[in-house]
């Protein structure tokens, strides 16, 4: 009964968790504060229905009681948090408006009666067993392990199975279902046990039982400490997906039960529980530090042993699973087996005689509860931001070892059943001194020899210094420098597990184009504009939005201080800080949080720079919900703008994005970024290019200087970037929309390919509707630009044989919209070849001379400057990179300037250079046709 009771009840625990996040907010100290209040209402019920049982005449008809109640109250909450939103909007906007205080308090109200009704089963059910003449120790061991087990199971089948088929609240529901069936079984053994009154009688409290009790609150305090540092941890190891967590939980769970099991099977027989628990504590200390020392060496191993195939983007659900099971297991296996090990010692320490058990069964678990609390909010709140994850677990392994030692030493004279005070051989006793004191003494030595810092190291992959390093409570982030050639080309914000954005021509492209775009569709105003920005990123959205004059405030939204405070270090390169622009007003806090208590017709327009929104709990910021939210803050005629990193995601995915915002925005399109980084624009009023209005927002210097930055010039080319109107997008998506009843983009349920030609499936091969927006002298350009733009998408995934296949399919394309619209950027950043790495190339080091050159020699090749481009590419070594390209580039130089001898010459070499057996082929035409300037050296236009 307890193992289903263990499994419903950590179900409801991660479900509500995730629902109540969307009430009050997914940031640490909106989710601390939850689980506080799950956890206080087990400690309240364990202290409460532990005294209840000793008195009550038949406590296992009280245990049936008690499962009714959590599967009835279970299932009412559930429905409450999962769906009040719908149905009690007014409460909803009323709750995400309230300070923490009322956060925590309505948190602990709504979960108050089923888990004081959850805590109360352990208790009960031990009375109810105690009784009929067991021992407490082995009662309570068994008791744990069973009900931990299943907690095991509550942990993994929510992810695994049932949220991704039926949903959140339809998981809960049969969570209630499963506590419904143990109080039902409860309820027929019950009959069959004769009730009997019971006097309950206060004993003396032990020396032994004190030391007992204090042992385990450390025990509480250290094991949830430890899980908040793992995480960290596992975050950084295999990013951010939600599979991870609830693998890491179900090992620390699985190795808690089987500790218990077989401490429950062999405390009868040991003569001094106490110090067997004391000899646990401290190898659970010197475990959880120690491992740490070879993480570099295990994660070596690992990548052996689980290699990832070198053509996914993103590998399947297996290696998902299987590699966060071994991460896990390295981290916590061996600690929690011996904290597990530990609990029926103590157990039997603390629990005398049967009259008492439920109370004392009850106050030893809210002990390790509440202390357990306590543990996870100094851990996260306190020891990580100030001395981070490698000294917090040095910290928290310290104390649990010296408490050890020390109740070691308190009892070495106390018997650890009656507490009376005996002689106990010296030999023995210095013996347990010593062997309670060496795993201190090793945790201290290897705190000492490790270095400060190692761990990051390790963990970002870091050969060389961050410029800035911080662990705070939200997140751990790191920045670093870039360099090409020899010079520094962009800075890099790294956090657990990701790249979460940086400064590159290309991430500074797609980035500031999701704050330019939505204000150059939102409806014009006399009024000065309002911005909402969730996520800040490196501040390349921001920038983009603040060089629109007509923006009088911009509210930047973040979960996380420590990205705010790396502002600074990106502005060092970018020219400018955001926050620090008198227009910008930063909040910290959960994004769907601050737009569940924004008022209504807020703001001009709302955009993003979210993480990957596969990463666990982003999906808030996707789903149809958070479109609704959006809307609701959206002044009439006002544009949402949202990140799409579509090379992560399949079709299906992409579309259930999408059909997201169609069902809460009736008019959608979708743009280019840069490459496979795509933003979709939603609006209440249709999206249509305003070429006046767009000419003359360009016109504006700081606009015109923001974006000329990235690439872009003029009205023309930015609206060649659009890849599909709202018409084609309903056309084309038939898919669910996204929710967050059923968040699908957390369980990845198949791998990416890198070369994913799915998405190519969304874009229109038409755009007569925006050539109206266009002037007639332009057209031409406009044509080929969008024509280049669709193809380079397009060649980019289908020639992934080798960098020359690709170099020959855009040339004709490229040389083609280049002689309409000479220099223009965006075009050159295709294959590649954009003003940044050009600046950087020019001013090379010595040593990155050749390679360099070689990308000189490209971008002066497309330009047509011939001279130029034949002089760099005579200079350099012929390295097996990139031998076939510097002929190719040969062979075009020389048929532009007229030598086709010396051209066919050059393609015959590169084609023997080159492995790719399609490029040969194509090359071999190449070389048997006649140029055609207009599509450029490479190929003529019957090639093309």
């Amino acid at each position: 009964m307890l193992f289903v009771s263990g499994a419903c009840g950590l179900a409801f625990e991660v479900m509500w968790v995730r629902a109540l996040g969307l009430w009050f907010g997914t940031s640490t100290s909106a989710v601390t504060i939850v689980v506080a209040s799950f956890m206080g209402g087990l400690a309240l019920g364990n202290v409460l229905f532990g005294g209840i049982a000793d008195r009550h005449p038949n406590p296992l008809r009280l245990y049936a009681l008690l499962e009714l109640g959590v599967a009835v109250s279970g299932a009412i909450v559930s429905v409450i948090v999962l769906r009040g939103q719908s149905f009690a909007p007014e409460v909803a906007l009323a709750v995400s408006s309230s300070s923490k205080f009322w956060v925590g308090a309505m948190s602990f109200g709504l979960l108050l009666v089923p888990t004081t009704l959850m805590g109360g089963t352990l208790p009960v059910l031990a009375r109810a067993i105690v009784r009929h003449g067991e021992g407490a120790g082995r009662t309570l061991g068994r008791l744990y392990a069973a009900n931990t087990a299943g907690a095991v199971l509550g942990a993994l089948v929510p992810d695994a199975l049932t949220v991704p088929t039926i949903g959140l609240l339809d998981s809960t529901l049969l969570a209630a279902v499963g506590d419904l069936s143990v109080s039902l079984g409860a309820f027929f053994i019950s009959n069959q046990v004769m009730a009997s009154a019971v006097a309950v009688a206060d004993g003396p409290v032990s020396r032994s039982r004190k030391a007992a009790l204090v042992l385990f609150a450390t025990s509480g305090f250290c094991a949830l400490g430890y899980e908040i540092a793992w995480a960290r941890i596992l975050e950084h190891i295999v990013s951010g997906e939600i599979v991870c967590f609830a693998v890491l939980l179900s090992v620390y769970l699985a190795a808690l039960a089987l500790g218990s099991a077989i401490g429950g099977a062999v405390v009868a027989k040991l003569k001094s529980p106490l110090f067997w628990a004391s000899l646990a504590m401290g190898l659970t200390a010197l475990f959880a530090f120690v491992p740490l020392l070879g993480l570099s060496w295990w994660l070596a191993l690992v990548d052996r042993l689980a290699p990832i195939d070198p053509l996914l983007q993103h590998p399947g659900p297996g290696w998902t699973w299987r590699v966060a099971l071994m991460h896990s297991l390295y981290l916590e296996g061996v600690p929690s087996v011996l904290m597990g090990f530990a609990f029926p010692c103590i157990a039997a320490a603390a629990v005398v005689g049967p009259e008492r058990a439920g109370r004392q069964t009850g106050t030893l678990y809210s002990l390790n509860v509440i202390a357990g609390v306590v543990g996870s909010l100094i851990t996260g709140f306190v020891l990580l931001p100030l001395v981070g994850m490698q000294t917090s677990l040095l910290v928290l392994s310290l104390a649990s070892a010296l408490v050890a030692l020390a109740v070691t030493i308190e009892t070495t004279t106390s018997h650890p059943t009656t507490g009376q005070v005996e002689l106990v051989e010296t030999a023995t006793s210095r013996v347990r001194l010593f062997v309670t004191a060496l795993p201190l003494l090793l945790v201290t030595i290897a705190g000492i020899a490790w270095p400060t810092g190692r761990l990051n190291a390790v963990l970002f992959d870091l050969t060389e210094p961050p410029l800035h390093l911080e662990e705070g409570r939200t997140t751990s982030i790191a920045v670093t420098s870039h360099s090409t050639f020899g010079v520094e080309r962009y800075r890099e914000l790294k956090t657990p597990g990701a790249s979460m954005s940086d400064t590159s021509f290309g991430a500074r492209r797609y980035m500031s184009l999701s704050g330019h775009l939505p204000l150059l569709f939102a409806a014009p105003s006399n009024q000065p504009r309002r911005a909402l920005l969730i996520c800040y990123g490196v501040g390349n959205t921001a920038r983009g939005l603040l060089s629109h004059p007509e923006l009088g405030r911009l509210d930047v939204v973040d979960t996380s201080a420590e990205v705010l405070r790396a502002s600074p270090y990106f502005a060092a390169v970018t020219g400018s800080d955001p926050l620090v622009d008198a227009r910008t007003h930063v909040t910290v806090d959960d994004g769907r949080h601050f737009l569940n208590a924004a008022a209504a017709h807020t703001y001009d327009v709302i955009t993003s720079e979210p993480p990957p929104p596969i990463f666990a709990g982003v999906v808030n910021l996707y789903s149809r919900e958070y479109y609704a939210a959006a809307r609701r803050a959206l002044k009439p005629g006002g544009v949402i703008a949202q990140w799409f990193p579509v090379f992560q995601l399949t079709l299906h995915e992409t579309e259930s994005l999408i059909a997201a915002m169609q069902v809460e925005l009736p008019y959608v399109v979708l743009f280019q970024g840069s490459g496979f980084q795509w933003v979709a624009l939603g609006s209440d009023q249709p999206l249509v290019v305003d070429g006046p209005r767009w000419r003359a927002l360009l016109a504006l210097p700081s606009v015109r200087s923001d974006l000329s930055a990235v690439g872009i010039d003029d009205a023309t080319q930015l609206a060649a970037l659009q890849l599909a109107d709202d018409a084609h997008l309903r056309s084309v998506i038939s898919t669910e929309p996204m929710s967050d009843d059923l968040p699908l983009l957390q369980y990845r349920m198949q791998p990416i390919q890198k070369h994913n030609i799915e998405p190519l499936a969304l874009i229109s091969l038409e755009f007569a509707s925006l050539e109206k927006s266009i002037e007639p002298a332009e057209l031409e350009a406009f044509r080929a630009r969008a024509q280049v733009v669709r193809f380079g998408l397009s060649s980019s995934l289908l020639s992934a044989g080798s960098k020359e296949g690709l170099e020959l399919l855009n040339a004709p394309w490229l040389h083609y919209a280049l002689s309409l619209a000479p220099h223009d950027e965006g075009l050159l950043t295709i294959i590649g070849l954009d003003q940044e790495l050009a600046f950087v190339a020019a001013h090379a080091t010595r040593e990155a001379e050749p390679e360099a050159k070689l990308l000189l020699a490209r971008r002066a090749f497309y330009l047509r400057q011939w001279q130029q481009a034949g002089e760099l590419l005579g200079a350099g070594a012929e390295g097996e990179s990139d031998a076939a390209i510097r002929w190719l580039l040969r062979g075009g130089v020389a048929r532009a300037l007229g030598n086709e001898n010396q051209a066919a010459l050059a393609f015959r070499t590169s084609a023997g250079l080159s492995t790719d057996r399609e490029y040969r082929a194509r090359l071999a035409k190449v070389t048997a046709s006649t140029p055609d300037e207009s599509h450029g050296p490479l190929q003529s236009a019957s090639v093309k």
